[in-house]
């Protein structure tokens, strides 16, 4: 029994414990049948590989598989004669804080026009308006059960959740911008708080 406390200490300590214990051959008590037994039952018995999973998202993941997907659109909206601009919520894994990250050098070669906008500013981010839907329905539908998902049965019930929200719901949170822009001004950037989010 293994208990990950999330202590790289600890973590590293069990690494070199399970790589010291690793089966060596005796060679002068043990046949090559006998020895490959133990082999397979030492190897059966090892621990699987741990896989330390973060809630983040790299440069390198979004400037390798998500920005290529809105580079994509945007330039289909370019060659319709629509204007189009890329908005990011100032994540790092967008590359704001610093120059020469993958994804600004992604965007600068691919001439996308970034929407100029306070970092982390939920007032006049539209999909802040879909997150809190989304968090919405998760407590409708798991309610109390939501704590005491795995990670496969969490993701599943995003997924499900996600796959509900209509395109109506969507383009209400895009259309009431114009009123949330008005009364963000208005209060001097304090926060808005609308119908529907």
């Amino acid at each position: 029994l293994i208990f990950y406390n999330d202590s790289q200490w600890t973590y590293n300590r069990l690494l070199e414990i399970w790589k010291s214990a690793k089966l060596r051959r005796n060679r002068r008590n043990k046949t090559e049948a006998e020895f490959q037994y133990e082999l397979q039952q030492w190897q059966a018995s090892q621990p699987p590989e741990t896989i330390k999973t973060s809630n983040s998202m790299t440069q390198h993941y979004y400037s390798q598989e998500v920005l290529p997907k809105y580079i994509q659109l945007i330039q289909k909206q370019k060659e319709a004669g629509m204007p189009a601009i890329l908005m990011e919520d100032g994540d790092p894994s967008h590359g704001h804080r610093s120059e020469g990250n993958m994804p600004p050098e992604a965007r600068r070669k691919a001439l996308i026009q970034l929407h100029d906008h306070p970092l982390q500013s939920p007032e006049l981010n539209p999909i802040e308006g879909i997150w809190l839907l989304l968090n919405e329905r998760l407590k409708q539908v798991y309610s109390n059960r939501i704590h005491h998902m795995g990670y496969w049965q969490l993701r599943k019930a995003v997924e499900a959740s996600w796959d509900l929200i209509t395109l109506e719901e969507i383009r209400e949170r895009i259309s009431d911008m114009q009123q949330r822009c008005k009364k963000l001004i208005s209060n001097g950037g304090a926060r808005v708080k609308g119908e529907k989010w």
